[in-house]
């Protein structure tokens, strides 16, 4: 899916989130979630390519396993674990986790005026 952020007016960060559901074939429902992207740095930082070659913008994401947890983790180059719907494929039409982006009002104050855009791969695996 895409996830539109919008335009920047000057002031305030950026954010927005997708739900979605995690199925997994595990008895008890629990996966390892690993997101990557052609723009992320060998630390794990994220970075939103401009269209145009003007630059870049780094930007956090996050993920949610509503299924239980601690609540927001950090995604970088290291894989997560969450706990799914072990009954239904379709988590009997509910989400059950979130990633989130959000990109700090510094970063975008200081990019170039543009559209910006980044292709997230997120690959989920039963535990």
């Amino acid at each position: 899916n895409d996830l539109s952020l919008g335009s920047h007016a000057g002031l305030g960060n950026i954010y927005a989130e997708e739900n979605f559901c995690v199925y997994s074939t595990s008895t008890s429902g629990s996966y390892s979630l690993a997101v990557s992207s052609v723009n992320q740095d060998g630390s794990g930082n994220f970075y939103m390519d401009s269209i145009g070659g003007l630059g870049q913008i780094p930007y956090n994401l996050l993920f949610i396993d509503s299924g239980s947890g601690p609540g927001a983790t950090s995604v970088s180059n290291t894989s997560l674990s969450g706990f799914g719907n072990s009954a239904d494929p379709f988590c009997n039409g509910l989400n059950n986790a979130t990633l989130s982006v959000s990109i700090q009002e510094s970063d975008l104050q200081q990019a170039s005026s543009g559209r910006y855009t980044d292709l997230l791969v997120i690959l989920v695996s039963p535990q």
